[in-house]
């Protein structure tokens, strides 16, 4: 792989600083890196996270399972230069710094200001449900997703997240939100749900072998799933074909 090509097609990047709200600096490149177009892996960094936009997030560049092509850095200034050392220890050949806390003094409107963790879901369900303002729903279900790992809600974020994603056909990020739901609550209401759904995601994403295969977990992961459950993935395997 060659330095341009590293810059303009990286097959691993990593973004430090990454946030789960993509009107932010380190939420936006972490949105675009999770449409279709991008073809590669990308890493969010961020020590004070479990989860970047259904993503699973990492402390640091050091604990990176992979070395990267590429790193996008949005950290304050003081910190530019240890992680720029971290990135080059992880093979990043080709790097981009944007500015933190600097420019316009203008904040970003934080939009799940003053909520409890309660409040946050149901505005979320509220834009679904209601006005189907699917962009204003994804915004607050990511931030709940990532801020709130281990709340009693949070597989149904993950799973209405997914969903949100599935109907502005974000297929990639759908499925990421179904599989972290599926990987971190297998046991919640919503597990044989967000099952379905993955095998949906994968189909439209042309993974018809994984599609099946996630299909063909349901018998055996949740057999007491409900029948409109069992209906509905009876129909999908139908309709793709599967043995």
């Amino acid at each position: 792989m060659t330095i341009l090509s590293d810059l303009t097609a990286p097959k691993r990047l990593a973004i430090v600083g990454a946030s789960d709200n993509p009107t932010r600096i380190g939420g936006r490149p972490m949105s675009y890196m999770l449409k279709p177009e991008f073809k590669g892996i990308c890493y969010p960094v961020n020590p004070n996270r479990e989860t970047i936009q259904g993503v699973t997030s990492y402390p640091s560049l050091k604990a990176l399972p992979d070395d990267i092509d590429f790193a996008i850095i949005a950290v304050p200034a003081a910190q530019v230069a240890g992680q720029v050392r971290d990135a080059a220890e992880k093979g990043a050949k080709a790097l981009g710094v944007l500015r933190v806390g600097q420019g316009s003094s203008a904040k970003p409107v934080d939009p799940s200001a003053g909520l409890s963790p309660k409040q946050l879901y149901e505005k979320a369900q509220g834009f679904l449900t209601k006005g189907r303002e699917f962009e204003k729903a994804v915004e607050l279900l990511q931030i709940f997703v990532g801020r709130y790992p281990k709340h009693k809600l949070a597989p149904n974020a993950h799973y209405w997240l997914g969903r949100a994603y599935f109907v502005r056909q974000e297929f990639r990020k759908a499925s990421f939100s179904f599989a972290e739901g599926l990987q971190k609550f297998p046991k919640s209401p919503k597990a044989s749900a967000n099952l379905l759904n993955l095998g949906m995601a994968f189909l439209r994403l042309g993974k018809r072998r994984d599609a099946c295969t996630t299909w063909g977990q349901l018998s055996v992961a949740y057999p007491k799933a409900s029948d409109a459950i069992k209906r509905r993935v009876e129909r999908e395997r139908k309709k793709a074909k599967c043995l």
